[in-house]
């Protein structure tokens, strides 16, 4: 980056990405002995914006991914799911 200092890094100020995984697991009575856990992963952007010194408005788009395995057949379920969050911080 060039230019004076307290420019530098000014995008990552604003704006976040990230990236997770774990595993995914249905929960009910009859859940554990008819499906496998699954592996899960998401993709996540933030995006902080000032409104004044002491607030900011804060948003967030997660696309995670995530499919489950059936114990008796060769069937997989899609749990992906798409998130936006909307917050203000202060």
């Amino acid at each position: 980056a060039t230019g004076a200092n307290e420019d530098r890094g000014w995008f990552w100020k604003y704006i976040g990405v990230g990236y997770g995984f774990g595993n995914d697991e249905l929960d009910c009575s009859f859940c554990e002995t008819n499906f496998y856990k699954g592996f899960a992963m998401q993709y996540i952007l933030l995006i902080n914006i000032p409104i004044t010194d002491s607030f900011d408005l804060k948003t967030s788009y997660h696309q995670k991914t995530s499919k489950i395995r059936h114990k008796n057949k060769s069937v997989a379920d899609d749990y992906s799911a798409t998130i936006i969050n909307v917050g203000i911080g202060f």
